[in-house]
């Protein structure tokens, strides 16, 4: 009987992977990676992967490659994140438009950076002082709650999809959140105020642990600035 139900779940899993996009890229393998036999248990494995597939149901509404996006209009708010690497230099940018909706379109754009997968934060302070990029705080959380799309007190504002660094140290990477917003004096917003900061960690996010997901030392850092 459990292992019936471990099969549906497994399918049912894979079925939702599929109806979120049809892209390359639509929810990072590390979020996937969570649903396996390794945590299943006969107590409390079938409620476990369950709530974790509910977890990444509900992240469905929130993040979306660009190919499910809504259109930019005329009307959309911009802003942008020039990202320099622990020695100072210039190796990218993040770009954020925002539609008359609310969505949020994000476009990774890096070279010359590292090569592997890394975690992408939104963090609290608009500071970036490197090496350690230290001065940018924790992870931008307005609304009280844990890390990782996977954990259920989570997640934050600030939490975004892994990206992918290729072996020529190019990425180039589109999604979308409705988490955060370009519309000052919001709580959620990512400019005005004291601002914010673009944050790339070493190693990937595994989505879970609070507060970071272990994402390890900061690589990367930007000042997200509005784009007139």
């Amino acid at each position: 009987m459990i292992l019936k139900k471990v099969i549906l779940i497994t399918a049912l899993s894979r079925v939702l992977r599929s109806m979120i996009c049809p892209m390359s890229g639509s929810v990072p393998s590390a979020v996937w990676e969570k649903i396996n036999l390794k945590r299943f248990n006969q107590k409390g494995g079938i409620a476990m992967i369950t709530q974790n597939i509910k977890k990444l149901w509900a992240g469905i509404c929130m993040i979306m490659v660009t190919g499910c996006a809504q259109q930019i209009t005329a009307e959309s708010l911009k802003a942008q994140a020039n990202v320099m690497n622990r020695q100072g230099e210039n190796v990218g940018k993040v770009v954020f438009e925002q539609t008359d909706q609310g969505a949020m379109a994000v476009r990774v754009e890096l070279h010359s950076f590292k090569t592997g997968t890394h975690a992408l934060h939104i963090h609290e302070h608009a500071a970036c002082e490197p090496p350690d990029f230290n001065s940018a705080g924790g992870h931008f959380n307005p609304f009280g709650t844990e890390h990782g799309f996977l954990n259920t007190q989570g997640h934050h504002a600030g939490d975004l999809p892994n990206i992918t660094v290729d072996e020529d140290g190019t990425c180039s990477m589109s999604f979308v959140t409705n988490q955060i917003t370009l519309r000052k004096n919001r709580k959620n917003a990512i400019i005005g105020g004291q601002g914010r900061s673009v944050v790339i960690h070493e190693n990937p996010d595994d989505y879970f642990t609070d507060p970071a997901g272990r994402g390890g030392k900061r690589i990367g850092c930007g000042l997200i600035k509005p784009v007139e």
